[in-house]
């Protein structure tokens, strides 16, 4: 099984349909939590977590996209995930992520999403990539922030949290800035 070490407590392991009963236990746990967020998690049943899994297993393949599972010490605790994007000549990768509370306030996703952005512009034909947040997920918003991401737009009442409409923060990171950056 493909696993790649993010630092001494984190890896990122390929997604795979082993795991499918423990990501659900975890993200069950943090449902009230995540699900103001994650639209996936209001409908999320083995099957079609596996129905997910396996699809993005044949993108990776395609080298259109890459989703791992976060290990910390061995024990599964969130996802990160980058999508090729385009066509009609835009080439932008997006990123998605979520971790278990327990877990937060740890470095352990701004970390994990370093590494999947060095993957996703080194494996993946993209040029950019794109974070889009909830403004009031101040947690999310934090990294693409901390990582010098550029927040490029917001689009005013495009999600429904808490039944309150709320902005989508829009964030970008061009290939050349993120080689400025990691030198």
């Amino acid at each position: 099984m493909f696993r790649l070490k993010v630092d001494e407590d984190i890896e990122l392991e390929l997604v795979n349909t082993f795991r499918t009963q423990e990501i659900y236990d975890v993200a069950m746990k943090n449902k009230e939590r995540l699900e103001p967020w994650l639209l996936w998690v209001k409908s999320a049943n083995i099957d079609n977590m596996n129905e997910f899994y396996e699809d993005m297993l044949k993108k990776y393949a395609k080298k259109r996209a890459l989703c791992c599972f976060i290990l910390y010490k061995g024990d599964f605790v969130g996802a990160v995930d980058i999508s090729a994007k385009g066509g009609y000549g835009t080439k932008y990768g997006e990123i998605g992520y979520w971790l278990s509370g327990d877990y937060e306030k740890r470095g352990i996703m701004t970390k994990c999403v370093t590494k999947i952005i060095d993957l996703g512009f080194e494996h993946l034909d993209i040029n950019s990539v794109v974070i889009r947040c909830a403004s009031k997920n101040k947690n999310s918003c934090a990294i693409p922030k901390r990582l010098g991401f550029s927040l490029d737009g917001k689009i005013r009442g495009q999600l429904i949290v808490d039944n309150k409409e709320d902005t989508m923060h829009i964030w970008t990171l061009l290939r050349d800035e993120w080689r400025i950056k990691i030198k």
